[in-house]
C-alpha cells in the first residue's frame, strides 16, 4: 500500500471514529442538557404557585396545575405517536413505565375532565386560533389516553 493510500485511509478511519465518538457524546450531553433548558422558568413558576398556596389561593394553583396537566397530557400523546424510544441509546435511564403513568393520568381525567379556560380576544387576534387549536388538542389527547389507559 503506498504511504499516500495509508495517509487517507488513518484520514478517513479517524474521521469515522472522531463522527461517532461526537455522535455518541452529542447524544448523551445533548439529552441532559436539553431536560435542563425550562429549569430556570419551572422554578420561577414554582415560586408563583408557592406564593399563592401561601395566600391561601388554592383554586388559583388548582387552575394552573389543571392547564399545566393539560400541556402534558397533549406532550404524552405526542410522545405515544412519536414511537422512538431508541433514540436515548445510551441513556436507558430515561426510559419511563409510561403505562403505568397514563392510566394514573386517565383514571385522574375521567374523575375530572379537563375545563378549557374562556378568554377574551381582541377582534382579528391570531392567538384565538392557537389556543382553540390547543383546546382541540387537548380533548383529543384526552379521550386518547382515557380511550387506551382508562377503565
Amino acid at each position: 500500500m503506498s504511504m499516500l493510500a495509508r495517509t487517507i485511509l488513518i484520514a478517513v478511519v479517524a474521521g469515522v471514529i472522531g463522527l461517532v465518538g461526537g455522535f455518541v457524546v452529542g447524544v448523551r450531553d445533548g439529552v441532559s442538557q436539553f431536560f435542563l433548558l425550562d429549569s430556570t422558568a419551572k422554578a420561577s413558576l414554582l415560586t408563583f404557585e408557592l406564593q399563592a398556596l401561601r395566600e391561601g389561593n388554592v383554586k388559583t394553583i388548582i387552575e394552573a396545575k389543571e392547564i399545566e396537566l393539560d400541556g402534558e397530557v397533549v406532550r404524552a400523546t405526542e410522545l405515544l405517536r412519536a414511537g422512538r424510544p431508541w433514540i436515548f441509546w445510551p441513556n436507558y435511564e430515561y426510559e419511563r413505565d409510561h403505562e403505568r403513568y397514563l392510566k394514573r393520568v386517565a383514571s385522574y381525567r375521567q374523575e375530572y375532565p379537563p375545563v378549557v379556560p374562556t378568554v377574551e380576544y381582541a377582534p382579528n387576534s391570531t392567538i384565538r386560533e392557537e389556543m382553540e387549536a390547543f383546546a382541540d388538542d387537548v380533548k383529543e389527547s384526552t379521550r386518547q389516553i382515557i380511550s387506551e389507559y382508562g377503565e
